[in-house]
């Protein structure tokens, strides 16, 4: 019984790491604008938009502000109109993005927690299984990439949207020709990269650990 327990308390923990390291790392890398700065010109966003980089910038940061979770109101974009229902899509974006800040303290207090409880015991193998639970999730998405990346960035909307206003119409809502999908696959390489070597130092912390 004593086993059980401690395995599923290794597992618990393991899974909090893990969505603590998922919801840290996507904020980071999410609100890191100077990556999308670096992708206009990577990505020729303003030929394909055609916007100026002015504009683009201006617009983005105002979207980005909007996503802040002290910002409240509806989504007012400097230069660019917006229908009601991408209106009500980024909205429920600022939804996703609250509980990604949200879940950053929340997990952390847990392990933190967590931690000093089992501090004594000096029984650190809670590491090696959260090595592995992080490796999951850059394995199953960085797959994904591989195999399709469209199939796998339309899987991604409907699992975590309940309708279709996430396609755009380029016409009334131009905001889109300015987040190409090779941007989005660029924030997940990176959260996948960074994903990857928190799984890589809990493993070589509990290797040294153990020694």
């Amino acid at each position: 019984m004593k086993n059980i327990r401690q395995k599923v308390s290794e597992l618990f923990i393991a899974f909090t790491i893990t969505l603590f390291s998922i919801s840290f790392w996507s904020v980071c890398v999410i609100y890191f604008r100077p990556l999308y700065t670096w992708s206009i010109d990577l990505f020729h966003i303003e030929e394909t938009s055609g916007f100026t980089k002015t504009q683009i910038l201006e617009n983005y940061n105002a979207l980005m502000n909007y996503n802040l979770p002290w910002v409240t109101g509806k989504l007012s974009l400097p230069s660019l109109p917006q229908s009601p229902e991408a209106i009500q899509h980024f909205a429920e974006v600022k939804d996703i993005f609250n509980l990604l800040l949200a879940l950053i303290p929340i997990t952390g207090i847990l392990l933190i927690i967590y931690v000093r409880c089992i501090w004594k015991r000096k029984d650190l193998h809670y590491l090696k299984t959260a090595s592995i639970t992080l490796i999951l999730t850059p394995f199953i998405l960085g797959l994904g990439f591989l195999i399709d990346f469209n199939r796998t960035f339309t899987l991604f909307h409907k699992l975590f949207f309940d309708n279709d206003y996430w396609l755009f119409d380029p016409l009334s809502d131009p905001i889109i020709s300015m987040l190409p999908k090779e941007f989005f696959m660029l924030c997940g390489i990176v959260i996948i990269v960074f994903q990857f070597l928190t799984s890589l130092g809990c493993y070589l912390a509990y290797r040294k650990t153990s020694r």
